[in-house]
């Protein structure tokens, strides 16, 4: 790519790209609470049955089982609730997003639809990911948003811009490949 190319690419994501991402962005992070709470709902339940020398299947009072059904049904509620949290605001973003025309470049990355338009230098960018289905451009730490593979031309394009972000983020440039 010489210095005068720009790639341009059409923009109009859906909700479901939004879904897409923001299950790639919490995987980690309910992995992590996952792992915590079958730990934890494994102490809790030892300690109720068999905590200080008891045990409860020998007591005719089943309350025990009461806690169990409790520690078994709330990460299922809890997985409900994050899932249809994510949908809910999937869809709340696709509402408020637009058409619009981006064109990278050497100076950065420039974005124009018909009620906005904004430039954003390289040096901005805190990191890009790059998914299999995705280019995900994070201007801060927790703020993000994706461009799909799918509205590149074709593979030379995603190859070019593939390159110039290699060239302007380095390191901060987590690509599948790196060219």
């Amino acid at each position: 790519m010489n210095n005068e190319e720009k790639i341009e690419i059409e923009f109009d994501v859906t909700a479901q790209d939004y879904r897409r991402i923001l299950f790639w962005y919490h995987w980690k992070s309910t992995l992590a609470l996952a792992i915590i709470y079958l730990i934890g709902a494994s102490t809790m339940i030892w300690l109720v049955t068999f905590g200080a020398g008891g045990n409860s299947f020998d007591v005719k009072i089943k309350d025990v089982f009461l806690i169990f059904g409790f520690f078994t049904i709330l990460p299922i509620l809890i997985g409900f609730s994050f899932y249809f949290s994510i949908f809910k605001q999937a869809k709340k973003i696709e509402k408020i997003c637009e058409k619009a025309i981006i064109l990278f470049d050497e100076n950065g990355v420039e974005s124009k639809s018909e009620t906005t338009s904004s430039k954003m230098n390289w040096e901005r960018f805190a990191k890009i990911y790059e998914t299999k289905t995705d280019f995900i451009f994070f201007p801060q730490e927790n703020l993000f948003y994706p461009i799909p593979k799918r509205f590149f031309k074709n593979a030379g394009q995603i190859d070019d811009f593939k390159k110039l972000i290699t060239v302007k983020l380095g390191a901060n440039a987590k690509l599948k490949t790196n060219l």
